[in-house]
């Protein structure tokens, strides 16, 4: 799967970050923990997936998310799936709402904006 992170880097400097749980990634380390997270949830993704074969044994396409990542909390919000997106509404909206709330631990003191593709082919 595909990752693009956007960051939003904070330069200054913050004696409380270590304390509150929160660290400044490199744009590297803030991709790879944003995929991992993503990926405790490919148990759901696939059940979502094979929700659409049951009903149509040539599903395929992309899914592709956009979604923030919030300072401080790591908490994945405005999840959207992007217009770009050719795989059937129905298998889009259930991934949506599968990552929607994730969290990364910890929390990273730069909010983040991402897209990330699943790909999906039938046999």
């Amino acid at each position: 799967m595909k990752t693009h992170i956007k960051r939003f880097t904070t330069f200054a400097i913050c004696t409380a970050m270590f304390a509150s749980g929160c660290i400044l990634r490199s744009t590297e380390d803030y991709t790879r923990d944003v995929r991992a997270e993503l990926e405790t949830k490919n148990g759901d993704i696939r059940s979502c997936y094979d929700a659409q074969l049951a009903s149509d044994p040539s599903v395929s396409g992309d899914v592709v998310v956009t979604f923030k990542v919030a300072k401080k909390s790591g908490t994945i919000t405005d999840v959207a799936v992007d217009p770009s997106s050719t795989a059937p509404a129905a298998l889009s909206d259930c991934i949506a709402t599968s990552i929607d709330g994730l969290a990364l631990d910890p929390g990273d003191m730069a909010p983040a904006e991402a897209t990330y593709t699943y790909r999906f082919k039938a046999g």
